[in-house]
């Protein structure tokens, strides 16, 4: 927050408080110790990761299933 990396404005005491500047970092990592709230946390990468298992996983099972049937046939 004191220097700023690449492009980050710097936030010196002037535009916040040293205890402002603690509740923020704590705030943040209090967010990064919980659990993540919806869905199976796949690398916190977000629905996306999801619904590509889904897919995979869906399309695994319907081809399964194909071939079970085709080889009963």
């Amino acid at each position: 927050m004191l220097t700023g990396p690449e492009n980050m404005p710097v936030f010196g005491d002037n535009q916040l408080t040293p205890e402002e500047k603690r509740s923020i970092i704590n705030y943040v990592q209090t967010i990064n110790a919980q659990a993540d709230p919806g869905g199976a946390g796949i690398g916190r990468t977000g629905p996306v990761a999801e619904g590509l298992v889904i897919w995979v996983v869906g399309i695994g099972a319907l081809m399964f299933g194909i071939f079970w049937m085709g080889s009963k046939a």
